[in-house]
């Protein structure tokens, strides 16, 4: 029951502490768990921690480009109707937004922020798959009886 505790406060468990948790069980060297932990796990978190950053970026790069490009039609046509000071103001900010959502859509564009994330995303899954097939010694492990023997080729395999 205790695992099922942070699912059930919202929280959840990390790859490296699941995985970990189920490697240490695991009837295999100390300097193979070692190894793994700092070549294998390390590889998984870092493309982890890369995938949340672009998603971030991403997200807010695509929220400002939908928002503003939901009020700029609204800007330009108060602006239109107003014959006051205040269309000065609302100039402006138009203009504001115009360039914000235009700088944000370049820098999507230019740095290819969605195909990174995807990249990373994709890497990570894939990753973690391997780690878990090295585990239950299935797929590319079904042919090994123990970790001990197939451990390199997790390494081999994750670089």
């Amino acid at each position: 029951m205790g695992n099922y505790i942070p699912r059930l406060l919202g929280g959840r468990r990390t790859f490296r502490s699941s995985f970990t948790a189920v490697l240490d069980k695991t009837e295999i060297s100390e300097y193979a768990k070692v190894v793994i932990r700092e070549r294998y796990v390390e590889m998984v978190v870092e493309f982890e921690n890369k995938n949340a950053a672009t998603r971030r970026l991403y997200t807010g790069l695509r929220v400002v480009v939908m928002l503003g490009g939901i009020a700029m039609p609204a800007f330009i046509t108060v602006i239109q109707s107003l014959k006051c000071d205040h269309a000065a103001g609302l100039f402006w900010l138009t203009l504001s937004t115009s360039l914000a959502v235009s700088v944000s859509a370049s820098v999507m564009e230019v740095f290819d922020v969605v195909k990174s994330h995807y990249t990373y995303l994709a890497t990570s899954e894939q990753l973690q798959t391997e780690g878990w097939s090295f585990l239950s010694l299935s797929g590319n492990y079904a042919c090994y009886d123990s970790h001990d023997r197939s451990w390199q080729k997790l390494i081999s395999r994750s670089e």
